[in-house]
């Protein structure tokens, strides 16, 4: 009981970093999603340079660790001259992580897709974004929804690399409360519940959208 009472007295600082935690999941969620957007219809364009620019991005950043990615844009990039807090550096890795991961989600997606709806869009007179805003896209998502889904799960847990760096997530917090309290398992117990709490709303979502899907096939 007592180690509860004292882990309770350091709530403050555990909740602050689980604040932290779903910010930066958030913004590299949505930030991410938006990137890989972008990059995954821009592989479905003519142009080699642009494509092969894209390609570069995608394999250097899936390629290789989150942790390393962090340590260069944390610390390499100081020594390059360009001086990044370390809010700015954890925010824009994870935004360029999950884009790279996102883009091939969605660009397999957007493959799936049979080449006759284009032919289709083309004959009603749709340009090539409207084809894609209006007809492509909305089904990509349909399909590649419960894939997204797992790997943003993935992504919330993997910030816990971001504490590595320095960076206040939960995990650092709770490394702090560690310290002061001399009670691990206790603490360690904690941040699994909040992660868990985290990461419910998506695994529910998840979850709901599957049963519907399983009752439209019925």
């Amino acid at each position: 009981m007592n180690s509860w009472l004292a882990i309770w007295g350091f709530r403050s600082m555990l909740l602050e970093g689980f604040l932290i935690t779903v910010l930066l999941s958030v913004i590299a969620i949505i930030g991410g999603t938006i990137l890989g957007m972008i990059v995954a219809v821009g592989y479905t364009g003519k142009n080699k340079i642009l494509r092969a620019i894209l390609t570069i991005y995608v394999e250097i950043f899936r390629g290789s660790p989150l942790l390393l990615q962090l340590f260069i844009g944390y610390f390499g990039m100081a020594y390059l001259g360009f001086e990044l807090s370390i809010w700015e550096a954890c925010i824009y890795i994870m935004i360029l992580y999950t884009g790279a991961y996102v883009s091939e989600i969605i660009r397999s997606g957007i493959e799936s897709i049979p080449k006759g709806q284009y032919e289709a869009a083309k004959c009603i007179g749709l340009s090539k974004i409207d084809t894609l805003r209006v007809i492509i896209l909305p089904q990509t998502f349909k399909k590649v929804k419960f894939t997204l889904i797992g790997f943003f799960i993935g992504l919330t847990k993997d910030t816990t690399i971001a504490s590595l760096v320095g960076f206040n997530e939960l995990l650092k917090q709770s490394k702090l409360v560690i310290n002061a309290t001399g009670y691990p398992l206790q603490v360690y117990f904690v941040v699994g519940a909040l992660f868990f709490i985290m990461c419910l709303p998506l695994s529910k979502f998840a979850e709901k959208n599957s049963v519907k899907g399983a009752s439209r096939a019925v």
